[in-house]
């Protein structure tokens, strides 16, 4: 009896994630971007948004245009516009847009980052350094855009996933 695995299932994931790494190490970042791209959408069809896997692999496919977006044509650069809204506690919610609106690299690398949040806090949980380090992230590329408000509020989310008790950050 022949069965398949499928297209659509976590391993097939796994499977664009190697790749992806393996484009890398040959300095075809475009390619390994979508790669990688792909198996974010076969994870968060399958697993749900917030799993673990699909927050890592984002920020697996974030890091690459962090280091090497220039390089990349993003969805935002080809006119393509989608958005993700993400909550910062205390019920305020902050979207992001992939607009393109004259720097699509920080905006696909802001909405890749905003995008792992969720399943990164839902691992590790609130208080934890890496969340914070992500939040310092979110908040440098938010002020790059010139939202200092955005970015702002972001870094005192960083702050509060340090461990570090301020009236400010509770307020994110």
């Amino acid at each position: 009896e022949n069965s398949t695995i499928g297209a659509s299932h976590p391993v097939a994931a796994s499977t664009l994630v190697q790749i992806g790494k393996h484009r890398y190490e040959m300095r075809e970042y475009a390619a390994a971007a979508w790669e990688i791209r792909r198996a974010v959408g076969i994870l968060r069809n399958a697993l749900g948004g917030n799993h673990p896997q699909v927050g890592k692999t984002t920020l697996l496919l974030a890091s690459i245009y962090e280091r090497h977006g220039g390089s990349i044509v993003s969805p935002a650069a080809a006119g393509a516009v989608s958005s993700s809204t993400t909550s910062r506690g205390g019920g305020e919610s902050v979207a992001t847009s992939a607009a393109a609106d004259g720097n699509g690299r920080d905006d696909a690398e802001l909405e890749l980052y905003v995008d792992a949040l969720e399943p990164l806090k839902a691992t590790l949980g609130e208080v934890h350094q890496e969340v914070g380090f992500l939040y310092v992230k979110i908040g440098y590329l938010y002020g790059k855009k010139g939202d200092l408000n955005l970015s702002l509020l972001a870094y005192k989310a960083a702050l509060k996933a340090y461990g570090e008790p301020s009236s400010d950050a509770s307020s994110v």
